[in-house]
């Protein structure tokens, strides 16, 4: 089901909810075991996170034209692309202030 995804070939919808909220939400959850006090471990949940991110992103922009609406498509494409632009200033933040992800 992946490798379908990848590729392109999956329905937009199924893509959304799995791959995008689904992980999403996975991920997330997983957080939670994540000590907070231990800056290493924060910086590898956030650079797993941010992998993780990506693959999204390209999941979702090969399989935005498969949805039957054209709106869709687009606002999908356009969530990649801002998706996208934030990784950079993310990374930048992590690298220049790791301490600041510590509560």
């Amino acid at each position: 089901m992946l490798s379908e995804a990848l590729k392109g070939k999956a329905p937009l919808r199924r893509v959304f909810w799995v791959y995008g909220v689904g992980v999403s939400v996975g991920y997330s959850a997983l957080g939670l075991l994540v000590d907070p006090l231990n800056v290493k471990s924060i910086v590898v949940y956030t650079v797993i996170g941010l992998a993780i991110g990506v693959i999204q992103c390209i999941i979702l922009w090969r399989c935005a034209p498969n949805s039957r609406s054209r709106l869709a498509t687009s606002l999908t494409r356009l969530g990649v692309i801002v998706g996208l632009l934030t990784i950079p200033l993310f990374l930048y933040l992590l690298y220049a202030y790791p301490a600041a992800m510590i509560p």
